[in-house]
């Protein structure tokens, strides 16, 4: 697992490396930068395995390191490095609600005409799923978000999205509190499902009222290929075919892509999801 981590990380600082030299960034900035994310991906690393996977000669790699231990965004132990709190203040500083909501809109606007459904965008706060951005159907018949803060994320395909990808050491504790969302449903089942969607990067939250309202949802990955939000489309249920086919599939993925790379990340980590995938794991509440 390390090894795998290690080239593609290497892979990805000599494509940014090269693209620096195109737009005229700083250099040494951005080389510091590049560590940082580097240290951060491996967990722990050394000096002489950081300059390899960077590109960078020892002594460059070295003085980049010495400088941004001094500032406390890396703490090194034995020779070998972890981020540090520095690089802490700064991540819990960001706030998803306020920086993305401008971002999205017109993201879901796109999406929804082409689409032809209801998108929304959400995050999570804590344990809840908080709404950041709506754009209705542009048809005639359209769906409501029924709240724009949800206790129970897993209520919601996008909620699910974020759960499965992005909080899995906190997977027993949402779904303690979760028991009303699926009453039917076994742990097991629940674990099996949040597991798929992890492989899969897609979610689908139906409803057994063909009244009620189904979700079909997609991650958005910053820089590091890490999920941010989800992105979804959501319909009345006795729509539920034209939610899942193809057309509104390809239309999720795309968006998701557009985000995706405002937020750092070039590639999604995971290939685009067919319609095969969505229809036969259906999970009719």
């Amino acid at each position: 697992m390390a090894s795998c981590i290690a080239v593609k990380g290497a892979r990805t600082v000599r494509s940014m490396s090269q693209k620096t030299a195109r737009s005229g960034d700083v250099q040494s900035v951005q080389r510091a930068l590049e560590l940082l994310e580097l240290v951060a991906r491996a967990g722990e690393i050394g000096v002489s395995e950081l300059a390899r996977e960077a590109g960078l000669a020892v002594s460059t790699t070295h003085s980049l390191v010495r400088t941004l231990a001094r500032r406390h965004y890396l703490i090194g132990v034995g020779g070998r490095y972890r981020v540090g709190p520095a690089a802490t203040v700064l991540s819990s500083a960001w706030d998803p609600t306020g920086s993305l909501g401008s971002i999205v809109a017109p993201i879901m606007d796109d999406l929804s005409a082409r689409a032809g459904h209801a998108s929304t965008a959400t995050v999570l706060v804590g344990r809840d799923a908080r709404i950041i951005g709506f754009a209705p159907a542009p048809g005639p018949v359209t769906a409501t978000t029924g709240g724009l803060r949800w206790s129970d994320p897993l209520g919601l395909a996008t909620g699910r999205l974020l759960v499965a990808c992005a909080h899995e050491a906190e997977w027993e504790a949402i779904l303690d509190r979760s028991q009303d969302t699926e009453p039917s449903w076994s742990r097991r089942r629940w674990l099996n499902e949040l597991r798929a969607i992890q492989r899969s990067g897609i979610a689908l939250k139906t409803s057994r009222d063909r009244r009620g309202v189904s979700g079909l949802a997609v991650p958005v990955w910053s820089r590091g290929d890490i999920v941010v939000a989800s992105i979804g489309c959501f319909a009345p249920t006795f729509l539920l075919s034209d939610l899942t086919n193809e057309q509104t599939v390809d239309a999720l993925w795309d968006a998701s892509i557009a985000l995706s790379r405002e937020l750092g990340c070039d590639e999604p980590p995971l290939p685009r999801p067919r319609e095969a995938l969505v229809t036969p794991r259906a999970n009719v509440s």
